[in-house]
């Protein structure tokens, strides 16, 4: 696996915390992206993740996505992560094409079961 990177706090460079790359990209660059901010319901924050790495993750990225990240914000229960989509697609088919994927009907339970709530930004152009 490769390096950590120190994130920095924009004010006080003594203040940062170790996160492990992602992501072959270093940057987005003009690629469309999403950022994804789940609510996940309260005490199944394990339990969402576990489903997020083991099956909702390798889901995307058998469907052509890049997922960086996630990470958890634990006193908001907060777990963010960003898909992105750099391929022959636009990323509405993308998107539709991963919905309607056998890895994605194929999931042991609906992560919408764990998540109260979903904000989502793009990032890059769709």
């Amino acid at each position: 696996m490769g390096s950590t990177r120190t994130v920095r706090n924009g004010c006080d460079g003594n203040k940062g915390f170790e996160t492990p790359p992602t992501s072959p990209r270093d940057n987005l660059g003009p690629m469309p992206a999403e950022l994804r901010i789940y609510h996940i319901a309260a005490g199944r924050m394990k339990e969402f993740v576990s489903l997020f790495h083991d099956e909702v993750a390798p889901a995307r990225r058998a469907n052509g996505f890049e997922v960086i990240g996630p990470w958890i914000h634990e006193g908001e229960s907060q777990f963010v992560w960003i898909a992105g989509y750099d391929g022959e697609l636009s990323w509405d088919e993308a998107v539709r094409r991963y919905y309607d994927s056998p890895e994605r009907r194929g999931l042991t339970r609906d992560p919408l079961d764990l998540i109260e709530s979903v904000e989502t930004r793009m990032l890059g152009k769709k």
